[in-house]
């Protein structure tokens, strides 16, 4: 007797009706209920294991990104000041328009400062560029030293050093520090290993007091 597999969907004949009668079950086709819900709770495991993976990518991602802005600013800064043979500041606002003391997660301005006193002057100081603040929860703090401004002189060496972090929800581990050395900055780096970038005295003390002055 032949084998029931060998009778095809289009397939007609007294035997495979009737072997299609007795064994219905050889010829269903798709999931059954049972394995769609497995696929359902595998892609469901996956998902939420795949989910904090990219969480902190994206946060990685944004926390770099914004530190590559404020360097790019600083840079700036400083080549204006060479090129200009004349002071240039950089100070934190809270509006785009005047300079804020502890404001720099919500922008910051870079302009002329004829008389070196960390403020925009109308009249004798130049609005250069302004940069939008940082997204909820992302923040950009700085040493006591630097809460308001720094200023570069047309020798490029700027008036106050110290160091800047950028933090996600306050967070020292995955942070990025930004240190203000006399003509360069540069960005601490983890040498311990333990996500937390490295000052020159040690770890990153604080998001909000870089140094922990």
């Amino acid at each position: 007797m032949p084998d029931g597999s060998m009778c095809a969907p289009a397939t007609t004949g007294p035997y495979c009706k009737v072997e299609r009668a007795m064994h219905p079950e050889r010829h269903l086709k798709g999931f059954t209920l049972i394995e769609l819900m497995m696929v359902l709770i595998i892609a469901s495991i996956i998902l939420a294991a795949a989910t904090p993976s990219f969480i902190d990518m994206t946060v990685r991602n944004r926390v770099i990104t914004y530190t590559n802005d404020f360097i790019g600013t600083i840079n700036y800064a400083r080549s204006e000041a060479v090129r200009r043979g004349a002071p240039v500041s950089v100070c934190g606002t809270e509006n785009g328009a005047a300079c804020a003391d502890d404001a720099w997660t919500s922008g910051w301005i870079v302009f002329t400062d004829a008389d070196v006193d960390g403020d925009i002057d109308g009249g004798t100081d130049t609005v250069l560029r302004v940069h939008e603040g940082f997204s909820a929860n992302y923040t950009l703090g700085a040493d006591p030293a630097l809460a308001s401004s720094f200023t570069f002189g047309a020798d490029g060496a700027v008036n106050n050093t110290g160091a800047f972090a950028v933090c996600h929800k306050g967070q020292v581990k995955g942070a990025r520090a930004i240190v203000l050395t006399r003509l360069r900055p540069r960005v601490g780096k983890d040498t311990d290993n333990d996500r937390i970038p490295n000052l020159d005295g040690g770890n990153l003390a604080d998001c909000a007091n870089p140094s922990g002055a």
